[in-house]
């Protein structure tokens, strides 16, 4: 390729100048627009759209803005004019290191007596699911995060909360608290019948291991349910 075509290819990818480029190596990537910062994952246009054009397409689908780097699958991205595979690959990548980012800066402040934390730390991982899934989240006997894993998945209404499942898992781990959750694809973290249920077995396994279940948390759509604040001495004493 000759010189001049790569300087036209490079012009064509910032339309007609390599401002988002030059902006972030002058003035700090905190000026550039949410368009600018994906255009520089995506380095080139096509024929008819620039990169800027192509970062702007990506975000404005149905308004989910920076969302859509996570919430977009690879087929609906390689389905956008100009993203192939490896952007699209590489844009999934921008989406799970900056939803890893947000969960490690979370977890330096999760605090088993207060609910709240433990629920924003998962809430991004879990609310976009359109299935339900079940999380079992270890503590020692300090309070400090252990570790976590999906011991379930179902259906868009139901998932399986198995006491073996979980304190399996809880044992292995030689965990001293448990904190199991769930979440409500419909958004809306009311418990059912069958959470209340499945609560109670969970917790009175618990007390016959000694590793006692300190709370049961349905994540919804930007909020949560959180039996140990709502109904703590009914269900998990």
């Amino acid at each position: 390729m000759s010189k001049s075509n790569a300087m036209c290819q490079r012009e064509k990818a910032w339309d007609g100048c390599m401002e988002p480029e030059k902006k972030g190596l002058r003035y700090g990537l905190e000026h550039l627009s949410d368009s600018e910062l994906v255009a520089l994952i995506i380095r080139s246009g096509t024929r008819n759209k620039t990169a800027l054009q192509l970062a702007s397409e990506l975000l404005s689908i149905q308004g989910r803005q920076l969302l859509n780097l996570y919430e977009l699958s690879m087929n609906d991205l390689v389905a956008i004019e100009g993203i192939g595979k490896v952007k699209a690959l590489q844009l999934k990548a921008v989406g799970e290191l900056s939803k890893r980012i947000a969960e490690t800066s979370f977890r330096k402040t999760l605090a088993l007596d207060a609910p709240s934390t433990i629920a924003n730390y998962y809430m991004e991982r879990m609310r976009h699911e359109d299935q339900e899934q079940v999380y079992v989240s270890l503590y020692d006997a300090k309070g400090q995060f252990l570790d976590d894993t999906v011991v379930s998945k179902g259906t868009s209404t139901y998932a399986v909360l198995s006491p073996k499942e979980i304190y399996s898992f809880a044992v292995r781990r030689m965990a001293s608290f448990v904190v199991v959750l769930h979440n409500h694809p419909s958004g809306i973290p009311e418990p059912s019948d069958q959470d209340n249920e499945a609560t109670q077995r969970i917790a009175a396994c618990g007390k016959l291991l000694d590793i006692p279940l300190l709370d049961h948390i349905i994540i919804g759509d930007r909020t949560y349910y959180s039996y140990l604040e709502t109904d703590g001495r009914k269900y998990l004493l």
